[in-house]
């Protein structure tokens, strides 16, 4: 006994074995440097510091990244966004 195929129009076809698809890219505004997600991704790495056991080093990278975060917050305003040179004003 043969085993019959089924008619290659009606076999199942295999799915694609790519990943999902990517989120495009935000559009950036050129006339804004925008540095909030810099801003979180430091506030993060703060918490990964806290996390590991306390030393010198450990200490004087969460004091220096939280001096950071707070240059930002005075520098940058609520929206974090900063001018492109062009838009500057004198």
């Amino acid at each position: 006994m043969t085993k019959s195929r089924r008619p290659s129009s009606t076999r199942k076809r295999s799915t694609s074995r790519r990943g999902p698809a990517r989120k495009a890219a935000p559009v950036r505004s050129p006339k804004l440097v925008r540095l909030k997600p810099l801003y979180e991704q430091i506030g993060r790495t703060i918490d990964q510091l806290q996390k590991l056991p306390p030393s010198d080093r450990v200490k004087f990278a969460i004091e220096r990244l939280n001096q950071c975060r707070g240059e930002f917050a005075v520098i940058c305003g609520p929206t974090m966004d900063i001018p492109a040179a062009g838009m500057l004003t004198p």
